[in-house]
């Protein structure tokens, strides 16, 4: 959902670290790809580059298939903490402003506002929120995946869904509390300047 958000704002050098298919003449010119083999979030420089240079960029309708490998909730946040360090040295206020795009932070604020403008009841505006925000999720993931919409896969999706909504300020505070990151085996202290510092 935040993706075609940016890619709506036009927030492309952002919205493209996630899959970049850039076209091959554009790092033909001098420097190439090696320009950016000095960065740890390469991707996003390469992004940057191309939009910089004017090129068009579309968003594809064909999702990237990711193998993560072991699967656990520990992990899980451990990733998602890495890539919130990496933007935040990239991307430093949009980073600092994410939380107010993640569902149950802005059902707050949203159902807070509510009550003090209209006395609306906080807890039904939060629930209104949180079935909506769950149902254009699991909405969306179909149509991501090119299925037809099946209520038998929603217990499927409840639970990992809850999980990852009640995850995600804790992991974005415990990720904006350090900028160390380990990639390769190896750790890294993030660079405002996009490089990384091998520490170990």
């Amino acid at each position: 959902m935040q993706v075609l958000c940016l890619s709506l704002l036009c927030l492309y050098s952002i919205l493209l670290r996630f899959t970049v298919f850039p076209y091959k003449p554009m790092f033909l010119s001098p420097g190439g790809l090696s320009a950016f083999a000095s960065y740890v979030a390469e991707d996003f420089y390469m992004a940057d580059a191309i939009v910089k240079a004017h090129w068009r960029v579309s968003l594809c309708d064909l999702p990237a298939l990711q193998n993560p490998g072991h699967l656990s909730l520990t992990l899980f946040a451990k990733r998602m903490a890495r890539w919130i360090r990496l933007r935040f040295v990239i991307a430093t206020i949009t980073t600092l402003l994410e939380p107010f795009s993640e569902c149950i932070l802005l059902g707050c604020v949203f159902a807070l506002s509510a009550n003090i403008i209209w006395h609306v009841s906080f807890a039904l505006t939060f629930a209104i929120h949180i079935v909506f925000w769950m149902t254009a999720d699991f909405i969306l993931l179909h149509q991501i995946g090119g299925l037809a919409v099946d209520l038998t896969r929603f217990p499927g999706f409840l639970v990992p869904w809850l999980c990852r909504e009640m995850m995600a300020f804790p992991v974005w505070m415990y990720a904006i509390s350090d900028r160390h990151i380990t990639w390769g085996g190896h750790r890294y202290k993030l660079l405002f300047n996009g490089h990384g510092l091998h520490v170990d």
